[in-house]
């Protein structure tokens, strides 16, 4: 089967990586994928079954939140460039896939609408690979929502959890829907971790750094936790434009045990060292951090919204608290830290779910899916 895959963005974002991990699994179909603009250093172009090429198109979407003035500028040029040259790009795209004969488009976001518009000009089927909140979570949506609905009309859909499915049938009335939950890659781990070393309680948090993650919340939780008399750390692994806001709760309050590490790419290696992964988000879409956490024999503590409560069973494989809850939160990390001998059990669950649920590939779940739409 031939398969076109349009991106957002041309770099390993969370949705290009979850992206590479199923079709890295998959040695029987072809991918074309197109970036929106050229990267060689992509790993796509390392995949045997895939090839690679440059759509010249740029994700320009409205947005809701404060953003810099740098922002704003290579904002204003992406939309010059795409009214300017998108026409003309999109016509030589166009004979590229038409010659490539797929048997299906999907765009991998819904923030992006050339793949849908491209399915309909050549007449293929087509599938919005829905990954994100849009405006609940990356505060963007649309510039014209009427065409997207038309656009949605006229497409099929994955949803990556069941909240994200339950928020977007009720704004959009797509051809056919269904839920396949992301693949995380989940190596073997038998190591037996030992929590809580030199009585410190250890924390990290990780993901883009902008308001609806949580990351003030955090710090918040921490905070608390140090008042009551314990020693605590939080390591913030991330980049973003909240990044100041950030840095300035931190050092107008003399918080001394908290640092913002920046990007990171071997959280995996870094995660032992942490005792606790807290995701305080508002909104998560799936949770590729809280899978990795689990993966990793982390203590996973997450906020009872989104996507979260799906992947963790209170108790279970991981700890749930009320959004917003400061003293809820700290509360429930010292009782953890005072009885950590009943970790073992949560912990040992978490990786076994992790590993058996969502560490499996999925490309054959969504061939079923792709057969399914061109029987109908």
């Amino acid at each position: 089967m031939n398969i076109c895959i349009f991106c957002h963005d041309a770099y390993m974002s969370g949705a290009t990586l979850a992206l590479y991990d199923w079709i890295s699994c998959d040695k029987c179909n072809n991918y074309l994928i197109v970036l929106p603009h050229e990267n060689r250093k992509s790993p796509f172009y390392d995949l045997n079954n895939v090839r690679v090429v440059n759509g010249h198109y740029y994700m320009v979407v409205k947005d809701f939140k404060r953003i810099s003035f740098i922002h704003k500028i290579k904002k204003i040029v992406k939309i010059i460039y795409n009214l300017t040259y998108r026409k003309y790009y999109r016509k030589e795209l166009e004979k590229k896939i038409k010659s490539w004969n797929p048997n299906i488009i999907i765009s991998n976001s819904f923030t992006i609408l050339d793949g849908v518009e491209v399915a309909n000009d050549l007449g293929i089927e087509h599938i919005w690979h829905i990954r994100e909140f849009m405006e609940l979570d990356h505060q963007i949506r649309h510039y014209n929502m009427k065409k997207v609905g038309k656009l949605a009309h006229k497409s099929h859909a994955i949803f990556i959890s069941k909240v994200i499915k339950n928020y977007y049938v009720d704004k959009y009335d797509f051809l056919s829907n269904t839920v396949i939950y992301d693949q995380v890659k989940v190596p073997i781990n038998n190591e037996k971790r030992k929590y809580f070393a030199n009585d410190t309680i250890r924390v990290m948090s990780v993901g883009i750094l902008q308001p609806n993650k949580g990351h003030l919340e955090a710090v918040k939780i921490v905070e608390a936790v140090k008042q009551k008399g314990y020693k605590v750390q939080l390591d913030i692994y991330g980049e973003g434009d909240y990044r100041k806001e950030l840095n300035s709760y931190i050092m107008n309050h003399r918080i001394k045990y908290v640092n913002l590490k920046g990007y990171c790419n071997n959280l995996d290696k870094k995660r032992k060292n942490y005792d606790i992964c807290l995701i305080c988000s508002k909104n998560e879409a799936f949770g590729r951090v809280t899978i990795e956490s689990m993966a990793a024999k982390n203590i996973t503590i997450a906020s009872n919204t989104g996507a979260s409560t799906e992947l963790i069973e209170n108790k279970r494989n991981g700890f749930l608290y009320s959004l917003g809850n400061i003293e809820e939160c700290s509360n429930l990390i010292i009782d953890i830290y005072n009885n950590y001998e009943q970790v073992d059990k949560i912990v040992e669950d978490a990786y076994l779910i992790a590993y058996k649920k969502f560490g499996r590939p999925i490309y054959n779940t969504i061939i079923d899916y792709i057969n399914k739409i061109n029987s109908i």
